[in-house]
């Protein structure tokens, strides 16, 4: 296997792991957000600029 292959298919794994991880989570009852949610959030990041993301996600 080349190293352009073998990259790939660690980078696949990588991804696999951290989807079943996140699937994990949301069936233990994880808080999940809609694509309007997080399109929201993100519209009010970019309006504020990038020093509001803190108190938007974080309450800080």
């Amino acid at each position: 296997m080349d190293i352009k292959t073998c990259k790939y298919r660690e980078e696949m794994l990588d991804l696999r792991e951290k989807l079943l991880s996140a699937e994990a989570n949301r069936l233990n009852g994880a808080k999940t957000y809609t694509i309007e949610e997080v399109s929201e959030r993100l519209q009010m990041i970019i309006a504020r600029g990038f020093n509001g993301f803190s108190r938007i996600f974080f309450g800080r």
